[in-house]
């Protein structure tokens, strides 16, 4: 199988030098829950004058990457938890989502710029999106678990 270009890969194992302490931790079961968390840590980020672009583009991964396992990994049971961690330092900002579902493979995600199946909301969108916007992201290799890390923009 080919694996497009713009997929994120699985890692046994998170970056080494991951932070240990300072991890903000929320567990959510609604969708509603997701903009004041966006809010908050766009708050917190503009405190430590990053770039409007930055703010602009962690909040977007952050609702992308909430909804997805919210919806797809949860499949929409509110009585399953995303647990969402943020550690946000001067110089990057790291998340992490976690949900209770069966996980799924990246690289099986579909490509939104060649899947036409559904024009208005293509499939692969918010995964497309994050990957797009972030500096990386990582994936347990279950699938149910994601690292993503925004790097701060050069001023």
């Amino acid at each position: 199988m080919q694996r497009p270009e713009y997929q994120p890969a699985y890692h046994d194992a998170f970056p080494s030098a991951m932070p240990k302490d300072g991890w903000q931790r929320h567990e959510i079961h609604e969708r509603t829950e997701i903009s004041e968390l966006a809010r908050q840590l766009e708050a917190a980020m503009g405190a430590l004058g990053y770039p409007r672009k930055d703010t602009f583009a962690v909040a977007l991964a952050l609702r992308e990457a909430a909804i997805n396992a919210l919806q797809h990994g949860n499949r929409g049971d509110a009585t399953r938890s995303v647990v969402i961690a943020c550690h946000l330092s001067a110089t990057e900002v790291l998340l992490e989502v976690a949900d209770e579902g069966r996980g799924f493979d990246p690289y099986l995600a579909p490509n939104p710029l060649v899947n036409d199946r559904f024009r208005n909301r293509p499939a692969g969108r918010g995964l497309f999106l994050i990957r797009v916007y972030m500096s990386w992201i990582r994936f347990n290799r279950r699938g149910n678990r994601a690292i993503l890390c925004k790097r701060r923009s050069p001023d």
